[in-house]
């Protein structure tokens, strides 16, 4: 689900906090050694995405927070900001020439340049936390 996260909306607040967690508390965040990555280059998104990014030749940002249940991804154009909050049951990562992230038919695909091997332990803790979240509906 997209939001829209420029200015404070408590309702959108709500809608975040139901789907994927409350933030982590600053104990938590110290437990599994940060919640957040730095930021990445956005290399291309799903047409449903394309409208709120800069066709431009700007470069478009994006970062990602793990919640309890799920992350959401940030992305920035100029002065907006937007976030996509994604269930961990709902994630699918490809990682070959290109980091993307899928889900609901969606996606978005970051650059693999020195920005993305700056998160690569961020990205593996993502995924561990994915695989133990997931594990319970299959079992």
């Amino acid at each position: 689900m997209l939001f829209d996260i420029t200015y404070n909306n408590k309702e959108s607040v709500l809608k975040i906090n139901k789907l994927v967690g409350e933030p982590m508390s600053f104990l938590q965040s110290l437990k599994i050694k940060g919640v957040g990555s730095s930021r990445m280059i956005v290399e291309g998104v799903s047409e449903s995405f394309k409208s709120i990014l800069t066709t431009i030749s700007d470069l478009n940002y994006g970062s990602i927070e793990i919640r309890p249940k799920g992350i959401i991804v940030y992305i920035t154009n100029k002065l907006q900001r937007f976030c996509w909050v994604i269930p961990f049951y709902k994630i699918v990562v490809f990682n070959h020439e290109f980091f993307s992230i899928h889900s609901d038919n969606h996606f978005i695909r970051f650059r693999k340049d020195n920005k993305y091997n700056q998160n690569k332990k961020f990205i593996k803790k993502m995924m561990d936390l994915k695989m133990t979240s997931t594990q319970s509906y299959f079992l």
